[in-house]
């Protein structure tokens, strides 16, 4: 019996171990099976993921949003700049593969072209014509004049006005068919004065036929001539010199020019005997400073004399004996008092510092010593379009007898014409041992000095 129980024991174990090894090979038929296949039994690994960014990534990312730079420009925008962000561009579609955001600067490989902040639209390269540059300046004018309710007349074009144009000249220029008072209501002008550049709208074919100022003459075209449109107020302003009256009386539609007045305000022209009081006056001296500044209304008859003698007769009524007597006793003549005058017109306006200035003169003088004032040089100097240029390092040591600061005593003429308060000052002077001034740092006014020392130092503005 007990082998028949070992029999069977062993014929169990041998049932059992047959089953199992039929089942693994089973189990191992089957993952045979699926690895033919590719079938993993977990999750993909990560290298596939990686294979997935990186083909993503061969194509550019498409950005919506603004390109926001963190670096902008620290130099002037250029056609070939690099390096250089753009502010509110639009990205680019064929950016590099490698930028995976939104990208901050763009890459510097290559050039990139600085674009305007405005709205960008295509545009053809073309040169700009005339044409194109004048409905440009139309176009400007026509903004100007809406913006301050001036509507010019149907037909008119824009102008800009150039060195030496007039509204008078204007005048001339339409034959005459229109007047100063036209044109500057036409513009909504306030004043007769012009600038260069100034955009004007006139009929057209009037700029082109009007005559230009020239050095305070106005020279008209062929067949062309002044028709007086009077009363007429000139103004004379004080320190003005005499082309700066001509150029007043271009800009003004009297019967004569600019040209024609400094014809009769000329050394060889006829003076009436009663203006005694140029008797002083040198030979081949012009009447620069004896034309007394103010307003004078001029009518359709009036000519460049009779303009002339009205300047003359009012310095005899201001200028009156006792003044000419009060410079005489300062030792001087009329003739070098006007002289004096005239510099101190352009060193200052005021009554007071005008006195000041003049016992400087004199105190310079009884020194032997010259004037020293710029205005003489730039009065030598002066020029249409530049009657009183700066005086700077480059003109400072030009060599002509009104440089009073490397000449002794008064220059041949006067420069300007003065006003009462400058010829008052040469007749009474203020009390001074002063010799030097000079404008304060602060430019609150002058600083007087009555050494060298003291001069010096005063232009030490630190």
């Amino acid at each position: 019996m007990a082998t028949k129980g070992r029999r069977v024991a062993a014929l169990l174990l041998g049932i059992s171990i047959i089953a199992w090894i039929v089942v693994l090979g089973v189990v191992l038929w089957e993952a045979s099976r699926n690895a033919e296949v590719g079938v993993l039994p977990t999750a993909p690994p990560t290298v596939v993921t990686q294979i997935a960014l990186v083909a993503t990534a061969t194509t550019a990312p498409t950005i919506t949003a603004s390109i926001e730079p963190t670096d902008l420009p620290t130099t002037a925008p250029s056609s070939t700049v690099t390096n250089t962000a753009i502010p509110g561009a639009t990205p680019s579609s064929t950016l590099p593969s490698a930028i995976t955001a939104t990208p901050l600067i763009l890459p510097t490989a290559e050039a990139i072209a600085i674009q305007p902040s405005a709205t960008i639209a295509p545009v053809t390269d073309v040169p700009i014509t005339e044409s194109a540059a004048a409905a440009d300046t139309v176009d400007t004018a026509n903004t100007a004049a809406s913006a301050n309710g001036c509507t010019p007349p149907d037909g008119w074009i824009a102008y800009q006005v150039e060195e030496g144009d007039t509204l008078f000249g204007f005048q001339l220029g339409s034959d005459n068919t229109l007047d100063v008072a036209a044109i500057m209501a036409a513009n909504c002008l306030t004043s007769k004065l012009l600038s260069i550049g100034q955009v004007l709208f006139l009929p057209p074919g009037v700029a082109e036929k009007s005559p230009k100022a020239d050095g305070g003459s106005l020279s008209l075209p062929a067949g062309a001539s002044r028709v007086a449109n009077c009363p007429c107020n000139i103004q004379v302003r004080q320190g003005w010199r005499l082309e700066q009256i001509a150029v007043q009386i271009d800009q003004t539609a009297v019967s004569f020019s600019g040209r024609d007045f400094l014809a009769v305000v000329a050394a060889s022209a006829p003076i009436p005997a009663e203006f005694g009081f140029l008797a002083s006056r040198p030979g081949g001296a012009r009447l620069e400073g004896f034309m007394f500044p103010g307003v004078y209304t001029l009518n359709n008859d009036t000519t460049a004399f009779s303009f002339r003698d009205m300047m003359l007769s009012a310095f005899a009524a201001n200028v009156t004996p006792d003044i000419q007597a009060a410079i005489n006793a300062n030792g001087l003549s009329l003739w070098e008092g006007v002289n004096m005058a005239s510099i101190i017109q352009r060193e200052s306006g005021d009554a007071e510092t005008q006195k000041i200035i003049a016992s400087i003169f004199y105190n310079r003088r009884a020194r032997e010593m010259g004037l020293g004032s710029f205005t003489t040089l730039q009065y030598a100097l002066g020029g249409s379009g530049s009657w009183w240029p700066r005086i700077t390092k480059a003109n400072i040591n030009t060599d002509t007898p009104y440089a009073t600061h490397r000449y002794k005593g008064l220059p041949p003429t006067p420069i300007s014409n003065p006003g009462l308060s400058a010829i008052i000052a040469v007749a009474y002077p203020a009390q001074t041992d002063y010799l030097y001034m000079n404008a304060k740092c602060d430019g609150s006014g002058n600083y007087y000095a009555r050494t060298y020392e003291e001069f010096q130092a005063g232009l030490n503005c630190q």
